[in-house]
């Protein structure tokens, strides 16, 4: 595991993601892959499959606790998405949320970054 030890999920103290309607699009050629020298603050890099847009320079995919096998790929959230009571979900100072998945062993992972 790249990001230290196994840890049991917290409960977060905020009532969760606001809701909102969202659709799923064919992301154009230009966005299938990305490096942080196309970043913009003003572009949605939040993405449900295809291809993570990595913060860093180096790809961190996780292994399965269970398995050791490499974790798939399933979802990456931009920081600032806005929470039901009026806040905004901080990954840390403009940073991604990454969610990743071991279909073997039906275990979730997460890794967030920073830049």
């Amino acid at each position: 595991m790249p990001h230290g030890e196994l840890t049991a999920p917290e409960e977060l103290n905020s009532p969760g993601f606001m809701s909102i309607e969202v659709a799923l699009v064919q992301s154009p050629a230009r966005w299938q892959w990305q490096d942080v020298r196309h970043n913009s603050h003003d572009v949605n890099l939040s993405r449900l499959g295809g291809n993570p847009y990595w913060l860093q320079y180096n790809a961190e995919y996780p292994d399965c606790p269970e398995c050791g096998k490499r974790m798939v790929f399933l979802m990456q959230l931009m920081d600032s998405l806005p929470e039901a009571n009026g806040n905004r979900q901080m990954w840390g100072d403009t940073g991604m949320g990454y969610f990743f998945w071991c279909d073997a062993c039906a275990i979730s992972g997460f890794i967030s970054v920073t830049y």
